[in-house]
This record gives structure tokens, C-alpha cells and sequence, in this order.
């Protein structure tokens, strides 16, 4: 099996760590204490991640979730809570995202890579 070149293969790699730190010293900067960057949906449009930083203390109001969605906290703790659910998810805590309505509470300042899979048409 051939390799990629090496051009090819470094322009599809991201430091996930630099880009955390960036973005959370946005969410720090930012009226609402969050920041986002979505890092693949232009190459693979059936399938995107999103890397998302919270400050402490930001919740997400009340939304629905996609059919496919995963999240994998990266930085310090999420917490989801639906109406029969609270679940508190660490750094390095990977889990399917609820598909009924939930919040997002942010215990701690957190980064978190959310990936979603597209709907069919």
C-alpha cells in the first residue's frame, strides 16, 4: 500500500493541543465565554468536527442533538443533563451525544471535540 506524500499528510494534520489553547483564550475574551472551529466539514461534508472550548459556568441552553454525534473531552469537565440523565464527562471521557432535548454545563474551562455525522438526504 502506498503512503501519502508527506505534503499531503501534514496539511491534513492539526495540533489539537495549540488550537485548544487558542481557542480558549478566545472563549476568555468572548461575551459569551465559548469558542468554536470547525476543523473537517470542507474535505469530508459527511462528516464534521467541531473543536469547542467553554469557559466555566457557561451552559448551552437547552437543544437537540443530531442523530450521530459523539463528543470526547479533551480538557477539564462537561456536564450533560437531560430530563432523565446528569452525566459529568472528564478530559479524556469519549461518549454518543443524547439525541433528546439536553444542556451542557460547563464545570471547569473545557475543550471538547464534537463530531457529527451528516443526515441523509
Amino acid at each position: 500500500m502506498s503512503q501519502p506524500s508527506s505534503q499531503a499528510a501534514s496539511a491534513d494534520i492539526i495540533q489539537l493541543p495549540a488550537l485548544a489553547d487558542e481557542l480558549m483564550a478566545e472563549a476568555r475574551d468572548a461575551r459569551a465565554g465559548r469558542a468554536a472551529r470547525t476543523l473537517s466539514s470542507s474535505t469530508r461534508p459527511q462528516f464534521k468536527q467541531t473543536l469547542v472550548a467553554l469557559e466555566e459556568g457557561v451552559e448551552l441552553s437547552e437543544h437537540t442533538g443530531p442523530a450521530a454525534a459523539t463528543v470526547h473531552v479533551l480538557r477539564a469537565k462537561y456536564c450533560l443533563v437531560s430530563d432523565d440523565d446528569h452525566v459529568e464527562l472528564d478530559a479524556g471521557d469519549h461518549t454518543v451525544m443524547p439525541t433528546e432535548a439536553h444542556t451542557v454545563r460547563c464545570l471547569d474551562d473545557a475543550v471538547a471535540l464534537l463530531s457529527v455525522a451528516a443526515q441523509p438526504s
